[in-house]
């Protein structure tokens, strides 16, 4: 009786440790399943997260690259904008200095000699010459004058034509060098000659423009002229014409040397002064009778010439 009792005890004490055994490992099972399980579910949600960052970066990243294109081109605008602003703004001030001389000029011009409380030019040391315009059309000229009132006139000498230009550079009219020499007094030479334009000069008040002809072409008309000669191989003498600056036409021709070259008018408009390359003379024309009066021996071929305004006294540069 004893015995059997003692084979029952251990029986259940066996059996308890075995259920004891089981249930703990059943708990561990279940326990490892849900770490599985959330683990899983941490890693899914992890993921998306990340993409989400990815995303919202890139999104950034394009809209930052964005705003920067658009700031560069404003940038850009913006100095394009500055630069034609300035440039414009050179361009008005250097016209208005432009337009500040010539009224300068004009008015010194218009008022040296009147009196010693009269307007004076500024010396030349004190000017400078300021780009104001570019005139372009059918003119090549030998040589370029204005007046005291802003027209402008140039010696096209190969193209037989005076081009008188308004103050503002707009072509006022063009002035054919073609003239019949008989309407002016002048025998010899019958039909219609042709002149070689090559200086000029305006009368104080501008109503009339004096231009030498290099050369005389027509009828009877000998060797045209040319630099290299001398008054035993000079060709014949030629003229110069008186322009009205208003109507341009050719309303005086005046007898003068061979190859005339520069002319200046007198300050009280009374005589012009035409120096002859080839005669080696000084032609004295005299306005009111349109004649020429004298023509003064020099001592070798003269380039310019000038009337004082101080004196009655000639001035020649060779």
């Amino acid at each position: 009786m004893t015995r059997m009792a003692l084979r029952v005890r251990r029986r259940r004490f066996v059996w308890g440790i075995a259920i004891v055994l089981t249930m703990g490992a059943s708990l561990a099972a279940r326990s490892a399943h849900t770490e599985g399980t959330a683990t899983a579910a941490d890693t899914g949600t992890s993921w998306k997260s990340d993409v989400m960052k990815v995303e919202a970066l890139g999104a950034k990243t394009g809209a930052e690259a964005l705003n920067a294109e658009v700031t560069r081109s404003k940038v850009a605008k913006a100095k394009a904008k500055a630069k034609a602003k300035a440039k414009a703004k050179a361009k008005a001030k250097a016209k208005a200095k432009a337009k500040a001389a010539t009224s300068s000029i004009s008015n010194g011009a218009a008022s040296v000699g009147r009196g010693p409380g009269a307007a004076q030019l500024p010396p030349s040391d004190q000017t400078a010459f300021v780009l104001g315009q570019r005139i372009i059309g059918q003119v090549n000229p030998k040589s370029i004058v204005a007046s005291a009132t802003g027209l402008v006139a140039a010696q096209n000498m190969y193209r037989h034509t005076i081009s008188i230009f308004l103050p503002d550079g707009k072509l006022k009219g063009t002035v054919d060098d073609s003239v019949d020499l008989s309407r002016f007094g002048i025998a010899g030479h019958a039909g219609i000659s042709r002149g070689a334009p090559v200086e000029a000069a305006f009368t104080r008040d501008a109503k009339h423009v004096y231009v030498s002809n290099y050369s005389m072409f027509g009828k009877n008309f000998g060797p045209k002229g040319r630099d290299t000669c001398s008054p035993a191989t000079a060709p014949d003498k030629s003229f110069i014409y008186r322009i009205d600056a208003t109507t341009l036409k050719i309303d005086q021709v005046i007898p003068v040397g061979a190859v005339p070259e520069f002319v200046a008018v007198s300050p009280d408009d009374s005589t012009v002064l035409v120096t002859d390359w080839c005669s080696v003379t000084l032609s004295v024309v005299n306005v009111t009778s349109a004649r020429l009066v004298a023509a003064i021996p020099l001592g070798g071929p003269t380039r310019g010439a000038s009337r004082s305004r101080r004196t009655a006294g000639r001035r020649s540069s060779r």
